[in-house]
């Protein structure tokens, strides 16, 4: 195994905070995962502006928040900081949130299965349920 497979591997297997029994790749939200000698760069879509987060996190006090996530976390603050600022995350954020007005989504987390919706609070047992019944009529 390559260290850049190691490192999207790490990485897909992060646990969603709002959704423990999915990952963050089962959510569709890892972007991708890049290697190089100095640094691993994760990149991953953010959840909408409803995230329960938002209750913690503030414009006041979100770049400070940032800086120490990224510190605890073995990231230079500054290039996390600098992201934030790149027009090309900007664009695939603008791209993930239009994808999901089209589909009508308005509330996270939302799953679809077939175009049928689960939101916000669901057994995932529903969901596989769901993803079961589907693949038995598609044979």
């Amino acid at each position: 195994m390559t260290d850049q497979t190691s490192a999207y591997q790490v990485a897909a297997s992060t646990p969603d905070p709002e959704l423990p029994m999915l990952t963050i790749e089962d959510l569709g939200i890892l972007r991708s995962v890049h290697q190089s000698p100095a640094a691993i760069t994760v990149t991953i879509t953010p959840t909408y502006s409803g995230c329960p987060a938002m209750r913690e996190i503030t414009a006041d006090n979100f770049n400070d928040r940032l800086s120490q996530f990224a510190k605890d976390h073995g990231v230079d603050p500054a290039k996390a900081l600098a992201s934030l600022e790149d027009a090309r995350l900007a664009a695939m954020v603008e791209e993930d949130y239009q994808d999901g007005v089209a589909r009508g989504i308005a509330h996270t987390p939302t799953v679809l299965v077939n175009g049928r919706p689960f939101v916000e609070t669901f057994p995932v047992e529903d969901v596989a349920k769901a993803i079961d019944a589907e693949l038995a009529a598609a044979k």
